[in-house]
């Protein structure tokens, strides 16, 4: 019928054209195909009779499958293309002819392999992943490169520029065994050949003409028909699509929708192509799934693949959306237990609406309803968005009527509740959660009662629900919480389990235990604090491995009463020593090293105070100097400040804690009065390094808020003159601050005035350049 070597004449050159026209369309019409066959008949001189149309046409098929065309693959492809255009045409053969032909070639498919998919590549290297894991963004890169990226100081996703959860890598396994199925499947193509052409030559109009639901269960009962099919899903895009339209066509047959879902990779390969760049390829893709869903296991399977508008379809079905069929919800809320969900995912599903009818399943009288709620939203409840919507939507009477109930058989459960209450309170210490006013628990009642369970628990719950009253401890309302744990009596029960033997409740009684020191309340800690316990705390910062305890620990020998017989617990205990050690120590870990040092300095003041020389004699063997020095100099605002705390009380001390002192020198040693001196006057020098250089502003601020400024301008009658000298040049700095001149000028006239008449000459000066810093002298005067 046609020669592929003729001269092509003009109305061949038409033919031609047309040919490659109808293939580049792709969906042309029966009415152009019947068109083209009639001007293909007439160049070649045939009669336009249907009868003779169809047996030309058998007989062209028949020369292209006894020619050895294969031997080049892009002729072959070509023929296969035209065959396929005239086969829209009436004179056609028939659809079992169709379907015969197709059963005939699907194992003689092509060797070309699969190319990997886009969303196989990692954005960072470029590569195909190996071990693929997903961030708190919800992309996905290969696990050495974001490490890697995360270990430069990266904190932005590279994809989407926001903040990256440093722990927050999952390892993406369905994305990592579809790459090994890729892998699989090349390997299998290479070593079977298999030929896959034929599909490509199948478009969606070809595949209207096979309008019989018999046709498609035939193909489906072919061995490994569908299967195939679904292969070449993974090609490169062009053929895809032509698959993904053949698969379309075939799922409208309710027998082919159970194989098309029954083979591994599927689904995860529909979700992939709908979320892709081919606008009409992902809405094929979505129509596909959507034909696919009527299946509860093809829906889980989507689930799993991140693709949930199916599952929340399942779990709102019903009238107003909260009464679906039990089983299917019951379904529905098991898939969300077990599988991985980013933290976008759970908050995209509680926006869809997937929490109300967990929560008609959670107040059901049913007790298996209940468990499958409560694993759903242990999983979901995890992102502080969705525990803040939890208590507003009404969760947390549910599950604290779950909590206390006794007759609950589970231990198991009622852990699981447990924990998604403290991921309620967790949400309570929220930006959002203040703005909104939004708390767990108001009532002193429901305070006590949820207190009380510690008591009537094992390890495993105590842990927890500490955990739960440290974060609402951290809340906007956390100030009214502590105040009704105080006085509840929580004190004497968290005194016991900070010398409970599981570290882990220990470690978040002694975390609770800090915050209800944290506002100054003394009575209720006298009454519960003894000796014993001060040994305690003491052993738990020495021992401890865990570095929050040991912070916590130290935090609460801070904020302790400064009351005398606690302080010498402290110091029989050997706290002194643990507080260098801490301060010195290196090996801290970095996240919480400033919180340790600023508890460690804060808790130093307390051996400082000027009341008691004895400690601050103490203090001094130890050699904190040099270490308070150095913080004044480099350490954060609230460890000067203590630090400058510290050596304050120690200036208040300066002349009880004197030593005399010779002065060296061949005449000195002779005729020279003996002078008093000592290191705590280090500490009055260092206090002044406050306000050197630009540090004047924040220097003196700090210097007032530790009123420490006074007991500079007494040094002004100190007996020592290096001590006037230094005072006397703090205060020239000091006092060129408006504020500081108004508020301790008075206070310093006196004692300047006495120095200018009867100071020896450089101290003169100075004290009249302070003084007309207070507009008492001019500048002019004859003093400077």
């Amino acid at each position: 019928m046609l020669d592929s070597k003729y001269q092509a004449t003009a109305v061949e050159e038409e033919i031609l054209k047309k040919i490659e026209t109808g293939i580049r369309e792709r969906n042309v019409d029966k009415s152009y195909a019947n068109n083209l066959l009639l001007c293909i008949a007439e160049a070649a001189g045939i009669s336009t009779e249907q009868s003779v149309l169809k047996r030309e046409l058998e007989e062209f098929k028949s020369e292209i499958e006894d020619v050895n065309l294969r031997e080049d693959s892009a002729e072959a492809l070509k023929m296969g293309k035209i065959v396929a255009l005239l086969a829209k045409a009436d004179a056609a053969t028939s659809p079992e002819e169709k379907e015969i032909k197709y059963f005939n070639q699907r194992n003689s498919l092509g060797t070309q392999r699969l190319e990997p998919l886009h969303a196989f590549y990692c954005s960072i290297t470029h590569d195909v992943m190996v071990d693929p894991v997903e961030t708190s963004s919800g992309q996905t890169f290969e696990r050495r490169a974001i490490e890697k990226w995360i270990a430069e100081g990266n904190k932005l996703c590279p994809l989407t520029a926001t903040p990256l959860d440093m722990s927050a890598l999952r390892p993406n396994k369905i994305l990592r065994q579809s790459i090994e199925e890729w892998k699989d499947r090349n390997t299998m193509i290479m070593l079977a050949s298999l030929n896959l052409h034929s599909i490509q030559m199948m478009s969606k109009k070809f595949f209207n003409l096979w309008a019989s639901c018999m046709i498609y269960e035939r193909i489906a009962r072919v061995n490994n028909a569908i299967e195939s099919i679904v292969r070449s899903l993974a090609r490169q895009i062009g053929e895809s699509k032509l698959v993904l339209q053949l698969l379309l066509e075939l799922s409208r047959s309710n027998l082919v929708r159970d194989f098309i879902g029954n083979v591994q990779g599927c689904i995860f390969l529909l979700v992939t192509i709908s979320s892709g760049d081919d606008t009409q390829a992902a809405k094929d893709a979505k129509e596909l799934l959507e034909n696919l869903s009527f299946l509860d296991q093809n829906v889980i399977q989507m689930a799993r693949a991140n693709y949930f508008k199916p599952l929340l379809r399942l779990l709102l079905q019903g009238d107003h959306g909260d009464a679906g069929p039990v089983n299917a919800k019951m379904t529905v809320a098991a898939t969300l237990s077990e599988i991985e969900l980013t933290d976008n995912n759970k908050l995209s599903l509680f926006e869809d609406g997937a929490l109300q009818p967990l929560l008609v399943l959670l107040s059901h009288s049913d007790m298996e309803m209940k468990k499958v709620a409560v694993k759903a939203l242990y999983n979901l409840s995890s992102v502080p968005q969705n525990g803040l919507r939890m208590i507003r939507e009404g969760a947390a009477g549910p599950l604290f009527e779950l909590l206390y109930r006794h007759s609950l058989s589970s231990p198991s459960l009622r852990g699981e509740v447990a924990v998604i209450i403290m991921h309620l309170a967790i949400s309570t210490t929220t930006l959002e959660a203040d703005q909104m006013h939004v708390s767990l628990l108001e009532s002193e009642e429901d305070i006590f009662k949820l207190f009380s369970l510690i008591s009537l628990t094992g390890p495993d719950i105590q842990q927890i629900i500490l955990r739960t009253f440290h974060a609402m401890c951290q809340s906007h309302s956390g100030l009214d919480i502590r105040t009704k744990l105080r006085q509840l009596s929580s004190v004497r029960v968290l005194v016991q389990l900070c010398e409970f033997d599981n570290h882990t409740v220990r470690a978040n009684a002694v975390k609770l235990f800090c915050c209800l020191t944290e506002d100054g309340e003394d009575s209720t800690f006298l009454e519960h604090v003894s000796q014993r316990y001060i040994e305690t705390l003491i052993r738990i910062i020495k021992t401890s491995d865990n570095v929050e305890e040991i912070v916590g620990a130290m935090s609460i020998i801070s904020n302790l009463p400064k009351e005398a017989h606690i302080t010498q617990w402290l110091l029989d205990a050997g706290a002194l020593q643990i507080i260098f050690t801490c301060l010195t120590d290196g090996n801290s870990s970095a996240s919480y090293k400033r919180q340790l040092i600023e508890n460690a300095v804060g808790a130093l003041c307390r051996f400082t105070v000027s009341t008691n020389q004895n400690w601050q004699k103490e203090v001094a063997k130890c050699g904190f100097f040099p270490i308070l020095l150095q913080f004044l100099d480099s350490g954060a605002a609230l460890t000067k400040r203590n630090a400058a705390v510290s050596l304050k009380q120690f200036s208040e001390s300066s002349n009880g804690l004197s030593q005399p002192v010779k002065k060296h020198g061949a005449f000195w040693c002779c005729l020279a009065s003996r002078e008093t001196g000592c290191r705590v006057h280090l500490g009055i020098y260092a206090l002044l390094t406050l306000i050197d250089g630009e540090r004047l502003q924040n220097g003196s601020k700090v210097l007032s808020e530790v009123n420490a400024i006074v007991p500079i301008i007494r040094l002004l009658s100190s007996s020592c003159t290096k001590l006037q000298e230094k005072a006397l040049k703090a205060l020239e700095r000091i006092f060129r601050l408006i504020d500081f001149k108004q508020k301790y000028g008075n206070l310093a006239q006196m004692p300047l005035v006495d120095i200018t008449q009867r100071g020896q000459g450089g101290m003169k000066s100075l004290a009249a350049k302070v003084l007309a810093h207070l507009d008492v002298l001019h500048e002019q005067s004859s003093y400077f």
